[in-house]
Order: structure tokens, then C-alpha cells, then sequence
């Protein structure tokens, strides 16, 4: 998949979301953690949003809006491959829509 927003072209990968990657997320939006952890996969899959935030080198984000759930959910994705080739799910958090309407403007993300 080519992305102009990170430069390159993605190729085809799963996604793995450790359970190391679970805790921090868990440790850091303890309120929000299994909203989101719900929600991860159908992201990964299917995001309505892709892009990067400045600074963020090493990875990427994609977000989703979750309308039955009135959310907006960012996971964080590394751009290097692990061993087994996946891509790793940093962490995922929800966003509000000021936010994402900020990024879009300043054109951090794009529609996927």
C-alpha cells in the first residue's frame, strides 16, 4: 500500500498488539483500554483515518470512528516489521474529534 503521509509504501502485514503493548496501554488509559482493545482489530483492518504524527518517525497511526460507541479510537503502529513479520501495535487510545479535525487540517492524517 503506498502512503504519500509516511513517505513509503507499506507492504501487506498482519498486526500483532503484545501483551506487553496491552499493559501500557491498559497502565496509560486505564478508562479507555478495553473500548479500545475491542475496537483494535476492526482499525487495523479497516481504519477510516491513516497518517503521522510529527516526530513520529518510527510509526504511524490509524483511527477509526466507532459511531455505536460515540468514539474515535488512534492506534499506534510501529513502521518496522517484528521477526515474524507483523506489524506491532504500540498502544491505542481514544481521541476526540477536535483533534482529528485538527490532523486533518494540518494534514498529519488523511482518509484511508
Amino acid at each position: 500500500m503506498r502512503c504519500p503521509l509516511l513517505g513509503s509504501s507499506l507492504i501487506a502485514a498482519g498486526a500483532h498488539f503484545s501483551v506487553r503493548a496491552q499493559s501500557h496501554s491498559q497502565m496509560r488509559h486505564p478508562d479507555d483500554f478495553e473500548l479500545c482493545r475491542q475496537y483494535v482489530g476492526q482499525i487495523v483492518a479497516n481504519p477510516d483515518y491513516i497518517g503521522q504524527a510529527p516526530g513520529q518517525n518510527d510509526g504511524f497511526e490509524l483511527i477509526g470512528e466507532i459511531p455505536q460507541e460515540q468514539a474515535i479510537i488512534l492506534v499506534a503502529i510501529k513502521l518496522r516489521l517484528d521477526k515474524a513479520g507483523r506489524y506491532i501495535v504500540a498502544s491505542t487510545y481514544p481521541i476526540d474529534r477536535n483533534k482529528l479535525e485538527r490532523r486533518l487540517r494540518k494534514g498529519f492524517i488523511q482518509p484511508a
